[in-house]
């Protein structure tokens, strides 16, 4: 018998400035912009504006590797000619590059130095933007509550500057660290308030991640009914924007959504699709996800053998690029698998080692998780002194949470 398990749905996470995106399909508006910027008759200032609209409009999204190219050279012009708010905007868009790509550690670097120069300035929007990308990167450095904090800052600052429509990047970051922290609840408040930002604005962007987060949500509570609506209404508008990473993430989550209607041939093939765009665009995250995600399919029927090789390309992925909020989740599934396979002592250092870092995270749901297997594993191993314990530290941390979760042996 399986257990049951925690699946690691696709949150989306909001970069710092990512508003209606322009995309490529707009070719005449791309190519007046490529113009300004190298008219040199132009006041600088002028061509600098072009310059952040053609980077976050046509490459952030799609073509991370170009935008960091152009954001260099964006920052070195600002820095020619003295305009000091430019250079912070361009760390802030070669953040967004490196945030797209699952660089977090590049991501983090960016964002540190903008802020640092903002805060010289004493510039107000750029504070609010650096404010939202470190809390992104912090929140998956497993930093979570510093990094509510920052995004709380970021809030702050845009309603001083009576701009609430930017509020909402910040929104649907902090519902996605309270979903990590397993609060379903506040996360789903949270989102419900950056979808009537996200509509009221016309953030076509913005709306379709909040209805992806919020089908998470759904799907946690049973709805599957709503969970399963808003998915496709978040692929509807991921298509019609071209956000391939927003794709990406929906197709992850149909995926999870057949996978648990025992459909695994349906789950395969959004997942496998889902996989390619990653793998096309480079998307490291994405990659990871899509992996671990696969990995599920094959435990859900058994194939453990194909499960662990995924869960470990997963792993080696976000242990490379800074996804550390991802490691103990892969750890927890290793374990598990290494479990069915009756791989006992490799899989108590794995689920050890995922228990002592959701402990460091605060992920209680997942703390809960790894108590009860460890039980199983002690279980199996006949020690039933420690079998005991880990399965009531397990129930206990469950029932503070407002549920049950029971012991399942296999």
């Amino acid at each position: 018998m399986t257990i049951s398990k925690i699946q690691f749905y696709l949150l989306i996470i909001v970069c710092v400035l990512i508003p209606n995106l322009l995309f490529a399909g707009d070719s005449s508006k791309q190519d007046s912009l490529l113009l300004t910027w190298n008219n040199s008759s132009l006041q600088d200032t002028v061509r600098l504006q072009a310059m952040e609209a053609l980077i976050t409009g046509y490459y952030i999204g799609n073509n991370q590797d170009s935008a960091k190219v152009l954001s260099e050279a964006m920052y070195k012009f600002a820095q020619i000619n003295e305009n000091r708010t430019y250079q912070g905007l361009a760390l802030l868009l070669k953040g967004d590059a490196f945030l797209h790509l699952g660089s977090y550690f590049e991501a983090h670097e960016q964002y540190t130095k903008a802020f640092t120069l903002f805060e010289r300035l004493e510039y107000l929007p750029g504070l609010a933007r650096a404010y939202n990308g470190l809390g992104v990167t912090n929140k998956y450095d497993g930093k979570l509550d510093l990094a509510l904090e920052q995004l709380e800052k970021g809030i702050q600052i845009n309603y001083e500057l009576g701009d609430s429509a930017k509020t909402s990047s910040n929104l649907i970051n902090m519902a996605s660290i309270f979903e990590a922290q397993g609060n379903i609840q506040k996360s789903l408040e949270y989102n419900l308030q950056a979808l009537e930002i996200c509509i009221r604005y016309k953030k076509k962007k913005n709306e379709g991640i909040t209805r992806n987060n919020l089908a998470n949500n759904y799907k946690h509570f049973g709805d599957i009914k709503n969970a399963s609506e808003l998915y496709r209404k978040a692929m509807e508008i991921d298509e019609e924007i071209g956000d391939i990473w927003g794709q990406i993430s929906t197709l992850n989550n149909l995926g999870l959504l057949y996978m648990d209607d025992k459909d695994f041939s349906k789950a395969t093939e959004y997942l496998e699709k889902a996989l390619m765009l990653a793998n096309q665009n480079n998307l490291l995250q994405g990659q990871a996800m899509s992996n671990s995600n696969l990995g599920s399919v094959y435990t859900q029927q058994e194939k453990y053998t194909e499960a662990l090789t995924l869960y470990k390309l997963s792993l080696k992925l976000v242990k490379e690029n800074g996804v550390t909020i991802m490691i103990p989740y892969l750890q927890q599934e290793i374990g598990q698998v290494l479990l069915f396979m009756n791989q006992w002592d490799e899989a108590e250092y794995y689920l050890n080692q995922s228990l002592q870092n959701n402990l460091k995270f605060g992920r209680k749901e997942d703390v809960a998780w790894c108590n009860l297997r460890l039980s199983q594993l002690y279980e199996k191993k006949k020690d039933w002194l420690k079998a005991q314990n880990f399965g009531e530290q397990g129930i206990s941390v469950s029932k503070k949470m407002g549920y049950i979760l029971s012991l399942i042996h296999i």
